[in-house]
């Protein structure tokens, strides 16, 4: 946790313009970004990101609320605030769902609700070159992460 507060308190220290909770709020989506904080990752508890960061429990409030709304952080009453298991990839990386969930710390799953064979339709045929007659699977299933439905 205190290497979280030292790269906060360096991204705050002479920190740009603008609403104190934006600033904080960037800061904390900055350590996410660079992977000081990963997916699922708690929160220093608010007294002390307060204290340390020299900032009042009201603007830490705000900044943890922009970023819950950007879907960056899930807030548990009680329990505390943590990094989303869903804070997507950087741009340009692109991975299976499988890949995906291993990289944030989560184990995939698959459950098939329904198989059927069917013939391939009319654009479906065009987009992937095949034969208007040629036979098909036609699969409908949940992919989870840690059990939970995505």
């Amino acid at each position: 946790m205190t290497d979280v507060i030292a790269y906060l308190k360096s991204r705050l220290d002479g920190s740009p313009f603008g609403p104190r909770s934006s600033v904080v709020a960037r800061a904390i989506e900055e350590a996410i970004r660079a992977g000081v904080l990963g997916a699922g990752d708690a929160l220093p508890a608010e007294r002390s990101l307060c204290g340390a960061l020299g900032i009042s429990r009201t603007t830490l409030r705000r900044a943890f609320d922009i970023l819950a709304d950007a879907g960056l952080l899930d807030r548990r009453l009680g329990a505390g605030t943590f990094v989303s298991r869903l804070v997507t990839p950087p741009v340009g990386v692109l991975r299976g769902f499988t890949e995906d969930m291993a990289s944030r710390g989560m184990k995939a799953s698959t459950r098939v609700v329904r198989l059927l064979r069917a013939v391939v339709s009319p654009d479906e045929a065009f987009h992937m070159g095949l034969s208007p007659t040629t036979p098909v699977l036609r699969l409908d299933r949940i992919r989870y992460a840690d059990g939970e439905p995505m």
